[in-house]
């Protein structure tokens, strides 16, 4: 079954070591600060106790990051941009890529008809 487990204890921390997707936060900077890019390393680089934050997975990525919506969004910050107008750039970009996907399923869905 999929599972989120979140644990702030060692030893957990050590047992889990070998789940196939390992997300790690930090500590919060200063509000200000922007965040740094999160790239998704290999598993096999994941030490025990002492990691960076990142995004740890056994398996190769397939999708790649639209660098124009990162760019959106961090001038946003930047510029101090209110988050529900955030919310709104990101969510019209999901719509955006959902309709992508599928408009050429309702098309063929169609001619099949």
């Amino acid at each position: 079954p999929n599972v989120v487990l979140g644990v702030t204890n060692p030893f957990f921390i050590k047992t889990f070591q070998n789940w196939p997707h390992i997300v790690r936060l930090g500590d919060l900077k200063m509000a200000g600060d922007l965040p740094k890019q999160v790239k998704v390393k290999k598993l096999s680089k994941l030490k025990t106790l002492d990691t960076k934050p990142g995004i740890y997975t056994a398996y190769k990525t397939f999708l790649h990051k639209d660098k124009i919506l990162i760019k959106r969004l961090l001038k946003g910050i930047q510029r101090k941009r209110p988050s529900e107008a955030q919310s709104a750039i990101l969510r019209r970009h999901l719509l955006e890529l959902t309709q992508s996907f599928i408009i050429p399923l309702v098309r063929k869905e169609c001619r099949s008809r």
